[in-house]
């Protein structure tokens, strides 16, 4: 008994090892898959601010990016909006489930 004991154990335990690396690999190209649409969707944004000379910027300029709105809707019609925080550094579509 103690010999099937000392086998099933280390057996169990790489089986167990082996499928938690594969899901790990699952997760990690979900997220590169997210990374990637996150990428080709900031295609539809401009971000180049223009250049305002130093007399006529005010310390709370914030100026929005410009967002083909129209062409995110052809993509995905479930979006609504984009939600751009400067200071996060949050710049992402949102889109209604």
């Amino acid at each position: 008994m103690k010999k099937f004991v000392r086998i099933i154990i280390p057996v169990c335990a790489v089986v167990v090892l082996i499928i938690s690396c594969i899901n790990l690999g699952s997760i990690f190209l979900e997220y590169n898959r997210g990374v990637q649409e996150y990428k080709e969707l900031q295609e539809y944004v401009n971000n180049e601010r223009p250049q305002i000379p130093a007399q006529e910027k005010e310390e709370d300029d914030f100026l929005m990016p410009e967002i083909d709105f129209a062409a995110l809707k052809a993509k995905n019609e479930d979006f609504r909006y984009w939600l751009y925080i400067p200071a996060l550094e949050v710049n992402y579509p949102v889109v209604q489930g």
